[in-house]
């Protein structure tokens, strides 16, 4: 069972790590063809599409798959449940365009939030698949079509950015909508999948027993996107006091060096999704301390070349940049290098808190994290000596703040149990 369960772990993890390489790498020719001022569009609109995404979908492949592999037949009452909701939530991103767009400072991107909108349906269902994929034990589906719909965004939005490359407007709403043809077209393909498989919801199982799975995970997966939403607002007004570039800054911090910096944590995923069920019933810490050490190990040299090279990456990567945007990234990814720790340690901390019973904790934690980003933020772009370096200055301290929570709470608990038993 347990050669069973990290088989499967190992196959999500190599999933998610392929398609965020694969949206990392995208980013390259994306950036040469409509530069940091497209980026910067497209960031501004991505993060409530993700907070929608997570109130329509987050816990769902994990409250099926423990209510599947216990017997259950749950797709019934989350077919019923979740795809009206994302379809609701559909309606209500496209009645809200025009007003997100105004709070954001810029009523072109009304028109990227209507070609956008329609995916929250789409990955509502595909969500209720993969988490009755996942509870049979097969995890090769959800790995499969993750690839797939990165590798059908990652083709239709280079294209749409090439054929329009001289109307920006266009292309980023091109490449909005290159989203929305990957998740209907990976929707397609679980779908005939399930119906081969002789994929037909009998059983039903209360709606309020999904729930009680679900919610708590929701809440939990929706602080990152709307501090990603908060994040494009609060940057973009406080840096636009007083920079006519602001949102080609937020375009290079968010989109671009983010985006370098995160990849760690893809790597490490298959961490924290394997040390959940190896904590149950742990007293020593010795797992959990394990879990931590290797995504150390695993990110420190990665996080050290961002920091000893950030200028080098940088040009290698994104080349359509030179001069004082190469510089300002440059700048921005050796700030966050420490990040590049921090978020997989953060990430695998996470884990290691849901596997002891504890996922409140970690949404707590993760909460109190934004705050103090929030906090730095205001504190820190205002002053021109700072402007959007201090947004990355402000991510390191957000997620410092959280990890310290994090390993505190872990070790006070391992602490505590210790005691108990002497």
């Amino acid at each position: 069972m347990k050669a069973s369960f990290l088989k499967g772990a190992a196959v999500l993890s190599f999933g998610a790590f392929v398609s965020k390489l694969l949206g990392a790498l995208y980013r390259i020719p994306l950036t040469n063809l409509i530069g940091s001022e497209g980026i910067g569009r497209y960031q501004m609109i991505y993060p409530i599409y993700c907070l929608l995404l997570t109130v329509s979908s987050a816990g769902i492949p994990s409250a099926l798959s423990r209510l599947v592999a216990a017997g259950q037949c749950p797709e019934r009452a989350a077919f019923r449940f979740f795809v009206p909701l994302g379809g609701a939530l559909t309606l209500l991103m496209l009645a809200l365009s025009l007003p997100l767009s105004r709070v954001q400072g810029d009523e072109s991107l009304q028109s990227g939030y209507l070609f956008l909108a329609p995916s929250v349906l789409a990955v509502s269902a595909i969500s209720v698949l993969r988490g009755s994929f996942q509870g049979r034990r097969r995890m090769l589906p959800t790995a499969v079509s993750e690839v797939s719909e990165q590798a059908v965004k990652v083709a239709a939005g280079l294209g749409f950015a090439f054929f329009f490359r001289t109307d920006l407007t266009r292309a980023v709403n091109g490449i909005l909508f290159s989203v929305t043809l990957g998740e209907w077209a990976t929707l397609l393909w679980l779908y005939l999948l399930y119906r081969r498989e002789g994929g037909t919801p009998k059983e039903n199982v209360p709606l309020r027993r999904l729930l009680a799975f679900t919610v708590p995970v929701t809440l939990s997966a929706a602080l990152l996107p709307l501090s990603s939403f908060l994040d494009s607002v609060v940057i973009g007004r406080l840096l636009g006091a007083y920079r006519a570039d602001a949102v080609s800054r937020y375009g290079l911090f968010s989109g671009c060096a983010m985006t370098l910096v995160s990849l760690p944590s893809a790597v490490c995923y298959g961490i924290s999704s394997a040390i959940v069920p190896e904590l149950a019933g742990e007293r020593s810490g010795g797992k959990v301390f394990l879990a931590l050490g290797v995504t150390i190990f695993v990110s420190l040299p990665a996080a050290l070349a961002l920091w000893l090279f950030p200028r080098e990456i940088a040009s290698f990567i994104y080349r359509g940049l030179d001069g004082e945007g190469l510089a300002a990234l440059a700048r921005c990814v050796k700030i966050l290098s420490l990040s590049a720790v921090l978020l997989p340690a953060m990430q695998t901390l996470s884990g290691c808190l849901t596997g002891l019973g504890k996922p409140t904790a970690s949404a707590l934690f993760l909460f109190l994290g934004c705050a103090a980003k929030l906090a730095c933020q205001i504190a820190l772009i205002p002053r021109p000596e700072y402007e959007i370096f201090g947004a990355a200055i402000s991510a390191n301290v957000g997620y410092l703040v959280a990890f310290l929570l994090e390993l505190l709470y872990i070790i006070g608990r391992i602490l505590q149990k210790r005691r108990k038993i002497t």
